[in-house]
């Protein structure tokens, strides 16, 4: 048999490759500054979500140490809030019970002197020393709790007491209400702001001096 020729090929051309494509494990294997790349954006990403979660852990434990914080704190003062109330009798202010301005001992002599006034079988504390709605009442009962507790608990306060100007206005207001007819009669013709003040002539009937 004559031997076979090998085919012809053209100029300038290549001869078909019979090798199979490369496998994409095969191929990171093969290029090394590929697979260096690939192996980097990994660990790029494994670093960037352990950062994240190490993120995360760090305002949660920042959380946890606040609210401890701010629990020791309430805690505390609830519990001082609490004593103090209890132990100057806070309930009884709530109360229209006049003795109940006697627990502090610098009023003992204010409550000794309208036992002994004119008033004292008709007006209690609130009637003259606190407006009559149940808002005004509270707040000015708040006001002053909070500023007569201020200066007994440091010892800056004036004796004799002198009123504030808000607690004169109460004062004269709640005179005219219970005496609207009488005041009526002696503000016929006067401006309010000439009006006459009804505890500059009677200081007394209130607290007996």
């Amino acid at each position: 048999m004559a031997a076979q020729r090998p085919p012809i090929i053209p100029r300038g051309s290549k001869p078909a490759s019979t090798a199979q494509p490369q496998s994409f494990c095969r191929f990171l294997r093969i290029d090394g500054q590929l697979q260096a790349t690939y192996l980097a954006g990994v660990v790029s990403l494994i670093s960037e979500a352990g950062v994240r979660i190490n993120g995360a852990g760090l305002v949660h434990r920042r959380l946890t140490f606040l609210a401890v914080v701010l629990g020791i704190l309430g805690g505390a003062a609830a519990g001082l809030g609490g004593y103090t109330f209890i132990y100057a009798r806070g309930a009884s202010y709530f109360t229209n019970d006049p003795a109940a301005c006697a627990n502090c001992h610098v009023m003992q002599d204010h409550y000794d002197a309208w036992l002994k006034a004119s008033h004292h079988a008709v007006a209690v504390c609130n009637d003259c020393h606190t407006p009559h709605d149940f808002f005004g009442k509270y707040v000015v009962k708040g006001l002053n709790g909070f500023n007569h507790s201020l200066a007994f608990t440091t010892g800056r306060f004036q004796e004799p007491f002198q009123a504030t100007h808000m607690n004169k206005i109460v004062a004269e207001n709640a005179c005219r209400r219970c005496h609207t007819e009488m005041v009526g009669c002696i503000d016929v013709g006067t401006k309010a702001e000439d009006a006459l003040s009804c505890v500059r002539c009677h200081a007394s009937v209130g607290h007996l001096r």
